[in-house]
């Protein structure tokens, strides 16, 4: 039975978004918030097990989760495809679960509202194609088929620095605490991302616009 579980990490950004919705009594919330996202990555963790794949971890964010997969450069495309888009299966089957149970009467008419509200939100976020989002891992993975490695990886990061300013200018005056802990994050993680891959043309104007929409959405502040 050893490794069929997966091992699950909160990181401190959905700590601190859990611990605001907790002292302002929203726990209703944070429950359907959170299994959605944890379904949601079990769908990923599931298939990239039945497809001998290394999963080290789930780490859940305020955004969504991620599974951390070793060893997969070498991976056929279409199991990775499968992997990615697995994610929006299980949600979707979750959704579809959930409003069989509403028909009977299990829920009441805010939690119904609720759920729908967050499950559309997430599943619209997840395909948008930013950087650890499941729309920037099927991007990358359909662009290796046209593209080289290099090549297609370019692409998807300077398409996703694109998407994500077009996000952050979105909920600029959003005060939701999640909204700008996610925007913050997912900045910080393309920036690693961009200086990670030292090759791919990075400019300071990449590094100015990232630096100053974090210092905007920056939860600290």
């Amino acid at each position: 039975m050893r490794n069929i579980f997966p091992k699950f990490e909160f990181h401190y950004t959905y700590l601190i978004m859990a611990l605001g919705f907790v002292l302002v009594g929203y726990y209703k919330n944070l429950l359907i918030f959170t299994s959605i996202i944890v379904i949601h990555e079990l769908g990923h963790y599931i298939i990239a097990k039945i497809l001998k794949f290394n999963v080290v971890k789930i780490v859940i964010y305020p955004y969504g989760g991620l599974v951390k997969i070793e060893d997969s450069i070498n991976k056929n495309s279409n199991d990775e495809l499968l992997v990615a888009i697995s994610g929006v299966v299980f949600q979707s089957l979750y959704y579809l679960l959930f409003m069989f149970l509403a028909k009977y009467n299990f829920f009441n008419d805010y939690t119904i509202s609720l759920f729908k509200s967050y499950h559309f939100s997430i599943l619209f976020f997840n395909m948008l194609p930013i950087i650890n989002l499941d729309g920037f891992k099927i991007l990358n993975i359909i662009l290796n088929k046209f593209f080289s490695y290099r090549k297609s990886n370019i692409i998807s990061l300077y398409l996703s620095l694109f998407f994500l300013i077009i996000f952050c200018l979105l909920i600029r005056h959003d005060f939701h605490l999640s909204s700008r802990i996610s925007g913050t994050v997912l900045l910080q993680q393309l920036s690693l991302s961009l200086v990670h891959h030292k090759t791919l043309f990075i400019t300071p104007l990449s590094h100015a616009t990232i630096k100053y929409f974090t210092s905007i959405f920056s939860f600290c502040q």
